[in-house]
């Protein structure tokens, strides 16, 4: 008998991934059903439904209705801009419904498997390990390690994931930074792209394959929470990665010129290096491609 997997944020770029990858690499084994807010999304052979994860009893009435084995909990306010300027309803969403959907999984023994962010770190030397200690310099940030923080005391088996820059094919209700780097690409005026922040970025479908090799191997606790990095295998800067996408495009590299980050005026304060050391990750089986390598991929298949 299938058992049945409850992805929170199919709507959103990564819930949307996870959804396909566990349909085509693990349909024979379960049902996937997904849950959105407010933005409705059909995904083949994934039930969806609209569920406020802010609403206590409606996610009891979910669970008590649905009884999933499995919950992968992805919805969240990802944008740190709109956190530092909306701060109450982003707590509520990326703090308080965690907490709650944490807790209310806990009670009915439902696998919990958790997605934070590299923005836990300030980035002041980058390649930080789950061993590092976490120091955001962003209300995104500081929510994501309330976050963490609730979720191992409320459900001390669960998974948490700290994700990196996600790049990849996106719903129509969610896009990554790849589809306005490819549109730019494709104008008359250049890219600029900055060369002082620098990720380990990873394909979404790469990323969501890294969330069920946390969901079916065992993570030791470390520093109190049994976390995994799922960075992908180098560091770049946004520049690096850009002129990795001109290549992959076949469009001359001079499309691409250098920016600051540091010269922009943003609500929330930037981290310059939260390059993840994903090693951890990597020994249970987690095995990101390439970006460049993984881009061409993306591009054929967006030509076809």
């Amino acid at each position: 008998m299938k058992h049945a997997v409850l992805v929170t944020g199919c709507s959103g770029f990564l819930g949307w991934n996870l959804c396909q990858w566990l349909v085509q690499n693990r349909g024979e084994s379960c049902t996937v059903i997904g849950t959105y807010n407010r933005q409705k999304i059909a995904i083949p052979n994934v039930k969806t439904l609209s569920l406020d994860l802010t609403d206590e009893t409606a996610i009891a009435q979910a669970l008590n209705q649905l009884q999933p084995t499995t919950v992968f909990h992805l919805a969240a306010a990802a944008r740190p801009n709109w956190c530092q300027i909306n701060s109450d309803i982003s707590h509520r969403i990326n703090v308080t419904a965690t907490l709650n959907l944490a807790t209310q999984c806990a009670d009915r023994n439902i696998d919990f498997v958790f997605t934070s962010t590299d923005l836990v770190f300030d980035g002041v030397r980058g390649n930080y390990s789950e061993e590092d200690s976490v120091s955001p310099v962003c209300l995104y940030g500081e929510q994501k390690v309330a976050a963490e923080l609730a979720v191992s005391d409320r459900h001390p088996a669960a998974k948490t994931c700290r994700m990196p820059l996600m790049f990849g094919a996106s719903p129509s209700t969610s896009a990554s930074f790849l589809q306005g780097f490819i549109e730019k690409l494709r104008s008359p005026d250049p890219l600029f792209a900055f060369t002082d922040e620098f990720r380990t970025p990873a394909s979404a479908q790469d990323a969501a394959a890294g969330l069920v090799v946390a969901w079916e191997n065992t993570v030791e606790p470390v520093m109190g929470r049994r976390c995994l990095h799922l960075g992908g295998p180098e560091r770049l800067s946004r520049y690096d990665f850009a002129k990795k996408l001109a290549i992959a495009l076949d469009i001359p590299l001079d499309q691409v010129q250098p920016g600051l980050q540091a010269e922009l005026t943003m609500p929330a304060p930037r981290s310059p290096d939260t390059s993840l050391n994903s090693q951890r990750a990597f020994d249970l089986g987690y095995q990101p491609d390439f970006v460049e390598r993984k881009l061409k991929t993306i591009v054929g298949a967006s030509q076809n």
